[in-house]
């Protein structure tokens, strides 16, 4: 799976590539689906599609843009973007515009779906002031300081070291103390995760901002809605993305967002709630984070309502 078959022809990929596929149809001979549904466009469509195997929903999130010109020239990888597309009997989109795109790129006679994501409302409310504070405790931040929280995979397309950067710079500018906690989670990343956890680490110390940084070691789904009521603004910078999820629950969380603005996003709540800066673009990131620390408490209640209420 972390192969990421579309981006070259080397022999390893097209070999995985073929015994998915094979798996794929060895599994559906077998259990005969009424229906198979895969998401993203990547291996696990790709290989449905090359299967045959019908009917076949595709949830495509807001994945297309990185998959089609003008962000790709690989003529197989557009090939196959389309392939899988073409093959499906109906692609699901999280907005109208993502929606568009598909039948723009690979023809209006494919069947769309606008169903946008979310999350549970009820587990993730922003109400957790006692199991926020005991996580502030344990963290040694205090319950007075300004705590941002990048909640995403800590692999490098999310981004970590330019939050990174941008924290040294708007610490200098910001009136309030803050802390920067990254969140380890659940999910396990491809070889190289533990290296570019070491590389921010050297590097936050090389900034002199090891006291201010913390890591939110792996927590259970339950207990994630007291990570979010911990932080007061929560940070997604990838370079990259197709649907955050974590957005989701802060934004059900009733946290502001600050977050790279990705085609992926168009028609969204993140591009219509959430404070969206350029991706690799730390600067950017840093100006919009050092105004953001200088808000007022209250001055994002509208948005953060907004996004509440999409959710």
């Amino acid at each position: 799976l972390g192969l990421r078959p579309l981006l070259g022809v080397t022999v390893a990929t097209l070999g995985y590539l073929f015994i998915s596929t094979l798996q794929v149809r060895i599994v559906c001979w077998v259990l005969r689906p009424d229906l198979v549904h895969a998401y993203h466009l990547k291996l696990e469509a790709t290989a449905c599609a090359l299967a045959g195997v019908k009917p076949l929903v595709v949830s495509i999130w807001g994945g297309l843009p990185d998959r089609v010109p003008p962000k790709t020239k690989w003529k197989l990888r557009q090939r196959i973007t389309r392939h899988i597309l073409h093959q499906s009997d109906l692609c699901i989109a999280v907005s109208e515009i993502q929606a568009a795109r598909v039948r723009e790129f690979a023809g209006e006679s494919i069947r769309t779906r606008v169903i946008p994501l979310g999350a549970d409302t009820e587990l993730f409310n922003g109400s957790y002031p006692s199991e926020a504070a005991q996580l502030r405790d344990q963290l040694n931040m205090g319950r007075e300081t300004t705590v941002l929280f990048s909640p995403r995979g800590l692999s490098e397309i999310y981004g970590h070291h330019h939050i990174l950067e941008a924290f040294y710079k708007a610490r200098r500018t910001a009136q309030k103390n803050s802390f920067l906690v990254f969140g380890q989670l659940q999910r396990q990343f491809p070889r190289g995760t533990k290296d570019y956890i070491e590389r921010l680490k050297t590097r936050a110390e090389a900034l002199g901002l090891t006291p201010y940084i913390r890591w939110l070691p792996a927590l259970p789904y339950e207990k994630m809605p007291a990570a979010y009521s911990m932080a007061d603004i929560i940070i997604n910078y990838p370079r990259e993305d197709a649907w955050p999820s974590t957005l989701c629950e802060a934004a059900a969380s009733r946290r502001p967002i600050l977050s790279s603005g990705l085609e992926s996003y168009d028609g969204t709540f993140v591009t219509s709630c959430s404070t969206c800066v350029t991706a690799e673009d730390p600067e950017a990131l840093a100006v919009a984070l050092a105004d953001m620390l200088n808000l007022e408490k209250h001055s994002l209640d509208a948005p953060i309502a907004r996004a509440r209420t999409i959710i």
